[in-house]
């Protein structure tokens, strides 16, 4: 159960990246900071490996029922915990409680592109029946922040505004 979990958690990350390479009002959220490549960078890794979970779950033999399981409580635990995070910064920061400007927040929360209809969509097929990662090509993807990201010899450009 603890590999269907992770290859599950896997197709989270792998998504949420995805979703912060191609989304213009995703990317926005990062900012223009002097951590923006580095972000960039890990989403793109988190989409090159996006099958790894995955593919060693299936080579041992992992059931299509467990795997389903594994994103159920993948997805209770992922979501339980920003809720319990979410609380207990608020508590922790009693300026930061105000309700005005929480409601604020729920409401734009509600329109955030990492939680959109189209990646609560995606996130839903890892319990299709014969999913499997590649199915969200993502050659494109890699390719343009593979050339974004890395000069000809290979190393990364660190640079803002990427």
């Amino acid at each position: 159960m603890r590999l269907a979990v992770t290859a599950a958690l896997e197709h989270y990350t792998a998504t949420f990246a995805e979703i912060i390479l191609t989304s213009d009002e995703a990317q926005e959220l990062i900012g223009d900071t002097e951590v923006r490549p580095i972000l960039l960078w890990h989403a793109l890794e988190e989409c090159e490996h996006k099958a790894v979970a995955f593919d060693v779950y299936e080579t041992v033999g992992g059931s299509e029922r467990t795997r389903v399981w594994g994103m159920r409580i993948a997805s209770l635990l992922l979501f339980s915990e920003l809720v319990i995070q979410t609380t207990r910064s608020l508590a922790g920061d009693r300026s930061a409680y105000n309700p005005v400007r929480l409601l604020r927040s729920l409401r734009a929360f509600r329109h955030n592109p990492l939680f959109s209809p189209a990646a609560i969509a995606r996130f839903r097929s890892y319990t299709r029946a014969g999913f499997h990662p590649d199915d969200w090509d993502s050659a494109e993807i890699l390719e343009r922040w593979t050339k974004e990201l890395f000069d000809a010899d290979g190393g990364q450009q660190v640079r803002s505004g990427v």
